[in-house]
């Protein structure tokens, strides 16, 4: 697309590939980088911005094309928007994705949601560390998204500051692995 400022209204902007300006995301409107729920794609563009509208990504894997991403050359503005995720598979500690690649960021998620419900990370609540009190808070400060624990004692961290998910283990794992270390 080549438009100076793309509207979506109430729909869906989906696929791979550059837009050459702004995109500006209605209410209702949804953005979803690939092919399809489970075909990585990147979408990129001048700048995003929006209200009450829904980044609807996947995960399928850690490797390059096996997760969704938003780029964009100027700013990204999470002001309203809903992250939806989708994971499939399974992650090792610290793995993690550049869902945002961006200049510049502004504004704050409205929330994140899965997209379908599985056993082990697609079932996860989320919220931001400031209205939880917990281990993390202190070391990721504000912007930062929590979920609640897997059924594998893993918890995903999202940053919007940098547009990072990332899977860290539970706090017992890490005292363990310091006591560990310590003993060494």
């Amino acid at each position: 697309l080549s438009s100076t400022t793309t509207t979506v209204s109430n729909a869906l902007l989906g696929g791979s590939g550059t837009m050459n300006g702004a995109v500006q995301l209605a209410a209702g409107s949804t953005i979803a980088p690939g092919a399809s729920l489970g075909t990585a794609g990147i979408l990129a563009m001048n700048s995003l911005s929006g209200t009450g509208f829904t980044f609807a990504m996947g995960i399928t894997g850690t490797g390059a094309g096996q997760y969704d991403q938003i780029v964009t050359t100027g700013n990204l503005d999470y002001s309203g928007g809903t992250l939806a995720l989708n994971l499939t598979g399974t992650y090792a500690d610290g793995s993690s994705w550049n869902l945002f690649d961006f200049a510049t960021q502004s504004g704050t998620l409205a929330g994140i949601s899965p997209i379908a419900a599985d056993s082990v990370y697609n079932g996860l609540t989320w919220g931001l560390a400031a209205t939880s009190a917990n281990y993390y808070d202190a070391q990721y400060g504000s912007g930062i998204w929590l979920s609640g624990w897997s059924t594998s004692g893993q918890r995903f961290i999202f940053n919007q500051a940098d547009g990072v998910l990332t899977v860290v283990p539970e706090p017992s794992t890490l005292v363990m692995a310091a006591g560990a270390i310590a003993g060494w």
